[in-house]
């Protein structure tokens, strides 16, 4: 790495110098063009074989320029040389971010002071792989006073890499021996610690060849131990207790000659006559020399030993079992207390193994407990097993056990826990039964601690907020999960919910993991422990969406209906299941006159039309038998005694098991129906088919209840349509023709034949002929007039429907508003109920525009048949005076809007309006404020999607209560380049 380190510096000094010969070169004799050429060539050639870039940049005027960079620069920086020659910024883009300020700093610099420039950098390739460069250049002024830079850029990346490498190693090896040396030093000091802190004394004992001991190291725990200085050790001999000196010795010359570790314990007499018992724990070591030392520690026993027998007179006055056991599996001792809980004696608890007073069940698991102490080196084991007592039962026994390894003993306390276990398995079964209960519970059950943090969250709570109890335990309401609202609320009310000792009633609304809203009714209550402190709150709640729901929709149905009956001017009325009147019935009894005795039971067949009493006592008899749909018609007697004709539709209120819980009926007056019926009879037989069609189309309207855009269209032709317009239409030109010819005859006859004979004259006067010649084109004229009439309605039915022109086309709007008027005619004229409806046309000068005319006319129909159900449904409250000071009128008004290219139609009426709750659903499917029957919701939805989607434009409705109303349709007059742009 240092050889081709070396190689790239010389390579670049003699690039530099190369350079700057070239460069004086230029400067001196403008070399001849092939000279200069075979130079590049050269120049190029070196620089391809580069690890790097060489470059050439101009400052003309302050303008810099790049000259030249060679192909390595894209190898270096990803940067095409074509690209950096044009734009600098491609090179400046390149830079390490670290790096861009401080080659910003060294260029302007060199450039500014016109010195050599020297920088090393990184460069990041479009790849994303960083190289480092090292860039040289010396500036040269030229005879224009140009400063022209000439320099290198090398790819010194594998010399970096090499010096980072090495740098790295270095500073490991650096850290390996300091972190060394600080351990040796620690070990040091750890040891000259210990010495220094242990409770003993450490030493070592020299013993040479020739017999005499010496100790070569002695801690300063002698002072305290031996009452002794360091340099005095060897007075320890002589402090040995006489009866234990003889073993003391014969132990040393034992583990001399068998290099076997020394653990003995004696006592000792200090210089100030205290007697201590102390441990001596050496290992020996033999020397080249034969002599033998030993490492070892003294250890002060006089306090075990003192704790040793009071242990000896706790253990048997101790209250807890007792036991020392070795590893053999055999008790070696037991205290008192054992024999008396167990009923054994110590003989017969010594004689026997561990395992032989132990359950069969916890035979292994106590087998298990007891091969894993003696496996390990110390600690406190504790489990529970049952014993055999002397009764033949078993008691349960909790057992801390203390291993000693050097001694193979486990040192035990038991404890009879046979009441506890018993506590313990009925909480359990308790807790079992309580945690089964909550889970199959169907409420949610919520369980928070103090902090409102979910600690139980059962499977209903799942179901209901869609959170399972993983996703939900352990985390706050606040995080969104669960009832948050209700927490907030308690959260506020936590006073009160402590004091209540019934809890808190809540009902809240609630968002599931998926958005669902739901409504649950809530008891929460504090948890209180035997203290008396709060350890959290319980919160059992049910779901109640579909309840409230249903109490809401029961509600809304209620309030429809009552209004319905306050409201319509049809008679409202239900009965028993067996379909007898069993109370009182305010529509039947205001209309008819009856009291409620005469109405009870069948009492009100005596109002229905004595000829039409049998029949419709005989039908509603068949519909309460079959449980069938009730429909009929009879004439009904009013209070003023004039009968009336009514159409009667019931039907029967089932029960969930199936069974009918009532009856409800209506009873709809069709008197005007009937009198027009009695009319149409009387026309010629040629309008039979007709007015029997018509009486088929007017009677399933009235059953249904339905005004459809089809039924106003089937209506407004059969209250125009008098005699068959292709029969009539097609025999009036022939009649006339006929008629013509025949009074041209006798005109002819009678100017020929001034004097007829008798008979001619009988015939003549009987015929009236000259009233006939002259009343006879009269009602030819009139027939016409008839027909021509007829033709328009029928005209107008077929620009409103467009069936034969069903495509896309350009039209006149006006001719379809004009349509549509002309089939609501009947519906907008005067009736004996109200007055006319009074049409006000404000039409501008409007272009033909592109649109479906069919689907237009519908909107039409829609938007003009909803203002005249609200006018007649407003006129239906007020009397003839009111509205004839404030007559209903519905206003069309069309304007062109150059600036956006459309055509605005503006419909409005004075009606009743619509209140803001009901205008924002106006265009929702389904929705409707007409009674059943008389709507299916779709109307306005349709006509909406025919606006906007269909011809590209808009529908917008501006109405409040009380204040009419007005529908904005805004179409573009050229459709098809709408479609055009959007295609």
């Amino acid at each position: 790495m240092e050889q081709r380190t070396g190689e790239l510096d010389r390579l670049n000094q003699a690039l530099q110098s190369e350079i700057q010969e070239r460069a004086n070169a230029i400067q001196q004799y403008q070399q001849a063009d092939l000279a200069l050429i075979q130079e590049q060539t050269r120049l190029k050639q070196i620089a391809a074989h580069l690890p790097g870039a060489i470059f050439q940049f101009t400052s003309r005027n302050g303008v810099w320029t790049i000259d030249y960079v060679s192909e390595g620069i894209f190898e270096l920086a990803g940067i095409r040389p074509a690209d950096m020659m044009r734009d600098i910024n491609y090179f400046i883009a390149r830079l390490h971010p670290e790096d861009l300020d401080t080659y910003i700093a060294s260029s302007n610099q060199a450039i500014h002071a016109t010195v050599p420039w020297t920088y090393e950098g990184r460069l990041i390739k479009p790849n994303g792989e960083i190289r480092s460069f090292q860039g040289a250049s010396t500036p040269i002024r030229n005879e224009r006073n140009e400063v022209i830079f000439c320099g290198v850029l090398l790819d010194i990346s594998d010399r970096k890499l090499a010096e980072a490498a090495l740098k790295q190693l270095n500073e490991e090896l650096e850290t390996r021996v300091r972190e060394r040396t600080r351990k040796l030093q620690q070990s040091e000091a750890r040891f000259q610690k210990l010495a220094a802190n242990v409770p003993g004394m450490i030493c070592q004992l020299r013993l040479d060849p020739d017999g005499s001991r010496s100790f070569p190291y002695v801690s300063p725990g002698c002072r305290s131990l031996l009452e002794l200085l360091p340099q005095e050790a060897m007075q320890f001999f002589d402090l040995i207790h006489p009866r234990d000196r003889h073993r003391v010795e014969a132990a040393i010359v034992d583990s001399a000659q068998t290099l076997q570790d020394m653990n003995e314990e004696y006592r000792i007499i200090t210089p100030s006559g205290k007697l201590k018992w102390v441990q001596v724990v050496a290992r020996p070591e033999r020397l080249n020399n034969g002599a033998v030392v030993w490492d070892g520690l003294f250890i002060d026993l006089t306090e075990r030993r003192q704790a040793e027998a009071e242990r000896d007179r706790f253990f048997s006055l101790s209250p807890d079992m007792l036991c020392i056991a070795g590893y053999d599996g055999y008790f070696k001792r037991v205290n008192p207390a054992m024999e008396k809980i167990l009923g054994y004696s110590t003989e017969e608890l010594l004689s026997a193994p561990l395992l032989h007073w132990v359950h069969p069940d916890d035979a292994k698991a106590t087998q298990d407990e007891i091969a894993t102490m003696q496996q390990a080196t110390g600690g406190t084991f504790s489990f529970e097993n049952r014993y055999l007592t002397k009764s033949g039962g078993y008691r349960w026994l909790s057992w801390s056990s203390v291993l000693l390894p050097e001694e193979n003993l486990i040192y035990a306390i038991a404890r009879d826990i046979t009441e506890r276990k018993h506590a313990e398995q009925l909480l359990t079964h308790q807790k079992q039964r309580l945690s089964l209960l909550i889970e199959q519970s169907p409420v949610a059950v919520i369980e928070w601690d103090c902090n409102f943090r979910i600690a139980v969250w059962n499977r209903t709570a799942e179901a209901i907020f869609g959170y399972s109890a993983a996703e939900a335990i352990g985390r706050y309401a606040s995080e969104g999960i669960g009832p948050h609202s209700l927490v907030v609320e308690l959260t506020e009310e936590i006073g009160e919910l402590l004091q209540s000792p019934t809890g808190l009633h809540k009902i809240h609304d609630h968002s599931t993991k998926e958005g669902r809203t739901v409504t649950c009714e809530w008891h929460s209550k504090a948890l209180i422990d035997a203290n008396g402190n709060a350890i959290g709150v319980v919160s059992i709640g049910q779901d109640i969406s579909e309840r409230r729901r249903v109490q809401q929709a029961l509600r809304y149905s209620e309030e429809r209906y009552r209004s319905l009956v306050e409201a319509t001017s049809h008679i409202i009325w239900y009965t028993a299941a067996n379909g007898e009147f069993i109370c009182e019935q305010p529509a039947w009894m205001g209309f008819t006159g009856q009291t409620y005795p005469q109405i009870q039971g069948w009492g009100w067949l005596e109002a229905v039309h004595p000829d039409d009493r049998p029949k419709t006592a005989e039908k509603w008899a068949a519909a309460v038998l079959a449980r069938s749909l009730y429909k009929t018609e009879h004439r009904l007697r009013r209070q003023d005694g004039q009968y009336r004709y009514m159409s009667v539709r019931a039907i029967p209120i089932l029960k969930p098991d199936g069974s009918v819980r009532e009856w409800i009926g209506i009873h709809s007056d069709i008197s005007d129906r009937k009198l027009a019926e009695l009319k149409l009879q009387q026309k010629t037989q040629d309008l039979e088919n007709t007015l029997h069609e018509l009486q088929r189309t007017q009677s399933h309207l009235v059953q249904s209840e339905k005004m459809s855009s089809l039924g106003q269209l089937v209506a407004g032709v059969a209250h125009e349509i008098n005699n068959p317009v292709n029969f009539i239409y097609g025999n009036l030109i022939h009649a006339n023709e006929y008629a013509n010819n025949l009074l041209s005859v006798i005109q002819a006859y009678q100017a020929h034949y001034p004097n007829p004979v008798d008979p001619v004259i009988d015939a003549i006067e009987a015929a009236d002929l000259e009233f006939l010649v002259e009343d006879l084109p009269k009602l030819l004229l009139s027939m016409q007039v008839g027909a021509e009439r007829i033709r328009e309605i029928i005209a107008a039915l077929r620009n409103f429907s467009r069936l034969d022109e069903a495509e896309f086309k350009s039209v006149n709007i006006h001719d379809g508003l004009e349509s549509t008027l002309m089939i609501l005619h009947n519906r907008l004229k005067a009736k004996p109920e109200h007055p006319e409806i009074q049409i006000c046309k404000e039409y501008s000068d409007l272009p033909s525009i592109e649109c479906y005319p069919g689907q237009l006319n519908q909107v039409f129909m829609n938007i003009l048949v909803n203002a005249i159900d609200a006018l007649e449904e407003r006129d239906e409250t007020r009397s003839l005076g009111e509205i004839q000071q404030d007559p209903s009128w519905i206003r069309i008004a069309t304007t062109v809007q150059k600036a956006t290219q459309t055509v605005q139609i503006a419909i409005s009426d004075n009606g009743p309006g619509i209140p803001e709750t009901i205008k924002n659903r106006i265009f929702d499917p389904f929705f409707t404020t007409k009674t059943i029957g008389k709507g299916t919701g779709l109307g306005m939805t349709i006509s909406y999607q025919i606006i906007t989607e269909k011809h590209k434009g808009s529908l917008e409705c501006y109405s409040a209560s009380n204040q009419g109303t007005t529908f904005i349709i805004q179409l573009p007059i050229h459709l098809s380049t709408y479609q055009t742009l959007e295609a």
